[in-house]
């Protein structure tokens, strides 16, 4: 976690060296982003409390992935790095639009189409597993129109820094992706967004700008 207050550039690259000297297969970091209802937002609120500036809070970010890129760590997703072959399999499964079926009270799941979640209530779950009928709490159940299913599927696949595939783009959806989203967002994040080998993905720079990168295509 990077951007806490009173958190010196110092204090962060020691933790990240001592982070890389400990060896983990996966490394994620996160900003500290600051939330209304919470005490942090109270104490800046009232002025108590000093938020690191942007650019500070950016210079850590790219800090620590030029360290974890040296130590022999792979920047696959926006906010994680692994070792090569131990990227997280759970999450790639979201970020690349694979169906994913949850197991147990609450979980969620995408499947045929459609997104749910099981129910939250124990006895409705359990009364539903003895009478052998899916535990889906059927006022969760969403079914996204075609526009919207390809902006999630975009949205998500940015995250990545392989970006998303045209040609997977076209398969899962049957058109091109510049038939449904105008090419000139291109010109507008120039050196920011790159479309390079059949494959549209942000810079590391671009990612800095990710949600509002992110947001053309919602």
């Amino acid at each position: 976690m990077f951007g806490i207050p009173g958190q010196s550039m110092k204090d962060w690259k020691d933790t990240v060296r001592q982070c890389i000297f400990l060896g983990p297969a996966h490394i994620s970091l996160y900003s500290l982003q600051i939330e209304e209802g919470t005490e942090f937002y109270d104490l800046y609120k009232e002025g108590s409390l000093e938020k690191v500036p942007e650019t500070i809070d950016r210079e850590m970010y790219h800090t620590a992935l030029k360290m974890m890129k040296s130590a022999g760590y792979i920047h696959y997703e926006i906010s994680n790095c692994a070792l090569e072959g131990r990227e997280s399999r759970h999450n790639l499964k979201y970020w690349s639009y694979d169906e994913y079926l949850g197991m147990g009270l609450g979980a969620s799941s995408f499947a045929g189409g459609k997104r749910f979640n099981n129910c939250k209530d124990m006895h409705g779950y359990l009364a539903a597993i003895r009478e052998d009928v899916p535990p889906v709490d059927e006022e969760s159940v969403e079914k996204y129109s075609e526009k919207e299913e390809m902006g999630i599927y975009v949205f998500t696949g940015l995250r990545k820094s392989a970006g998303i595939s045209l040609e997977d783009f076209r398969k899962t959806f049957g058109r091109d992706l510049f038939d449904v989203y105008e090419r000139g967002i291109l010109g507008r994040y120039r050196g920011l967004l790159i479309l390079a080998d059949d494959r549209l993905y942000l810079s590391e720079r671009g990612m800095d700008l990710s949600n509002r990168i992110m947001m053309e295509f919602v």
